[in-house]
């Protein structure tokens, strides 16, 4: 099977995200599969001072490895995706240099058998590629105008829907409840992360995005509850720092082949996220993360699965902060967590989504490109 998937994040940064994932497992499986990256334009130019806008736009001057076995492209564009509230991604598209067909027929990805689309504003990339069948696979709920607009348009052309949780499916499912769809949450890269040993662990451990859907609250009234402990955040600040307890230490951001060492350091994994519409569907990757590394969770939302795994304690209105650590600092390594992130791993989770994709080709006409 032939897969192009057109992810959000380019390979390589802070994040390694699903699309990362499930392209290098589908290509250990022996499917031939590019990752596309959402595209760096020219007004970037502008912005070049920052690091990651120097890193996209080295990426974007040819082709590179998203994952082992999976080329990966990062097209350079005049426009980008969205101009303020507006998605103008078909128009953005048509401005790649070199063309986009081009570049993508270069590694035999202008004619496939399936186009997985993770960016909401790509819409339109159905148009450049020619494809059996088209899915568009949400991540998240999305509020942004121009994302909002970029999803409907996506979820009108596909011919399946894929998401993380089924909160966000029901979201898509306002636009087309017709489409055949899977609720695929994130997994695991479990053999990178397992660690069943307990020895030399202290304090607490965040490895993420702190935006602003990033739970400071908590933060505070969790750190507060262990004063001797440890709170250790990983993820670069895209908010302002409020003042915090003097335990909790904010280390900016880390390079992802870190984290399993950072993670089997500490007894318990922080999910301190803000109680809103936005994280309500959210499938944290470093839920199953933080179990194969044997640690305890704190999360301040339910978890996306059902039933939720072994070891995740919940913070909210209901609980006590003082409470919740100290049951979780005090319940040692998650052996029974360890053993649910096994089965999330990221081989099984693409199993799964290679089984749906290859029962849409069964009953999926050619598009035309």
């Amino acid at each position: 099977m032939r897969v192009l998937v057109a992810g959000h994040t380019a390979p390589g940064g802070v994040f390694t995200v699903g699309s990362h994932h499930l392209a290098r497992e589908m290509a250990a499986a022996g499917h031939d599969v590019v990752h596309l990256s959402s595209p760096v334009s020219l007004l970037h130019l502008a912005r070049a001072r920052d690091p990651e806008v120097r890193r996209r736009l080295h990426l974007a001057r040819g082709t590179h490895e998203a994952a082992p076995g999976v080329p990966g492209l990062l097209p350079l564009t005049v426009l980008p995706l969205s101009v303020g509230p507006l998605a103008v991604g078909p128009l953005a598209l048509r401005t790649a240099l070199p063309a986009l067909r081009r570049s993508l027929a270069a590694v035999g990805a202008d004619d496939v058998d399936v186009l997985l689309v993770d960016q909401p504003l790509a819409w339109g990339l159905e148009q450049v590629v020619r494809c059996r069948t088209m899915v568009y696979r949400s991540t998240d709920v999305v509020e942004a105008p121009a994302k909002l607009a970029g999803e409907a348009r996506l979820v009108a052309k596909a011919d399946g829907l894929v998401a993380t949780s089924a909160y966000v499916l029901a979201g898509l499912r306002r636009h087309r409840a017709d489409l055949p769809s899977l609720v695929l949450d994130n997994g695991v890269d479990f053999s990178r992360f397992a660690a069943p040993g307990g020895e030399g662990r202290r304090g607490s451990v965040y490895v993420g995005a702190v935006d602003d859907r990033f739970d400071w609250e908590a933060v505070r009234s969790l750190a507060e509850a262990a004063p001797c402990e440890p709170v250790d955040v990983y993820g670069p600040p895209r908010v302002p720092v409020p003042h915090l307890p003097g335990n909790v230490v904010l280390h900016g951001e880390v390079a992802y082949e870190r984290t399993p060492d950072l993670l089997r350091g500490a007894r318990v994994g922080l999910l301190p996220f803000a109680r809103t519409p936005m994280n309500a569907g959210r499938s944290p990757m470093k839920l199953f993360e933080y179990l194969a590394a044997g640690l305890q969770v704190v999360t301040t939302m339910p978890p996306s699965v059902s039933p939720a795994p072994p070891g995740v304690h919940l913070l909210d209105a209901g609980t006590s902060a003082v409470d919740v650590m100290g049951r979780a600092l005090a319940e040692g390594v998650n052996a029974a967590g360890l053993d649910a992130a096994r089965s999330m791993d990221w081989a099984a989770r693409a199993q799964t989504l290679v089984d749906y994709l290859e029962e849409l080709l069964a009953s999926s006409p050619r598009r035309a490109g």
